[in-house]
């Protein structure tokens, strides 16, 4: 809404410009940079929380990035499993365990 009342008055369109940057949420409602960047913060920390992170990684203490990069190996594992590749599969599962169990003790030490 405010767009459309700048636009209405003439306001350069470095204001409308503006509302775009700041993020604007909905009809007439603006957020300034450090609103928008908070949101932002909120939304990437439930979306971690919402994150799977294997529990033996959990009480490890490894670092986010190896969980993700074994959730990922075992993931595609999963669905070769579904698919009726089942030597080869099991064999990466394999073979991504001992690379995530290599980084986790690599993270913890």
């Amino acid at each position: 809404m405010l767009s459309l009342s700048l636009l209405a008055v003439g306001a350069p369109a470095e204001a409308m410009q503006r509302d775009e940057r700041w993020g604007a949420v909905g009809p007439g409602e603006l957020r300034s940079p450090k609103q928008a960047r908070r949101a932002g913060e909120r939304m990437l920390e439930r979306a971690q929380a919402d994150r799977a992170v294997p529990e033996r990684d959990a009480r490890r203490g490894a670092a986010r990035s190896s969980a993700d990069a074994q959730a990922k190996c075992l993931a595609a594992v999963q669905k070769r499993l579904e698919q009726g590749r089942d030597e080869a599969a099991r064999k990466r599962m394999e073979r991504c365990r001992r690379r995530a169990d290599r980084e986790i003790a690599a993270h913890s030490s």
